[in-house]
């Protein structure tokens, strides 16, 4: 008799896969767990990519944070106090002597020195006429 009843839940549970409901349920079912597994791989990968992304600025901030501390340090150095207390305060070492340019600095002179050109003409010298001549007759 166990045996008959072992045969018939067989049967049973055979027609049960066999039915078209089953079938749909599995199915749906199958897709309902596809779609969540996609939706995690496609989160999983935004995350990925934002941590790269995340990365990148950590070692360019690292980077620019290297650049301060070394600008921190060499506003630190004395050479630099020491360039900025002649440059803005006319300090002076013991037994200098200061030349004192009213309303320019020495750098803003040098500059525009050399976009004029008088650089150039410290180099080669020539007489005003001879300028002349090469400005009106445009001979470089």
């Amino acid at each position: 008799m166990a045996r008959k009843n072992r045969i018939r839940k067989k049967r049973t549970f055979s027609a049960l896969l066999k039915t078209r409901t089953v079938l749909v349920v599995a199915l749906v079912a199958f897709v309902l767990v596809s779609v969540a597994i996609g939706k995690e791989v496609l989160r999983r990968h935004t995350i990925n990519q934002e941590v790269t992304n995340l990365q990148s600025e950590i070692s360019l901030l690292e980077g620019r944070n290297d650049e301060l501390s070394s600008l921190i340090s060499y506003l630190k150095s004395s050479g630099y106090q020491e360039q900025e207390a002649r440059i803005k305060l006319g300090l002076k070492k013991p037994g200098e002597t200061v030349l004192n340019i009213p309303g320019q600095t020495a750098q803003a002179i040098d500059k525009e020195t050399e976009q004029n050109g008088e650089h150039q003409d410290a180099q080669n010298p020539q007489n005003n006429p001879q300028k002349w001549w090469d400005f009106i007759f445009a001979r470089n």
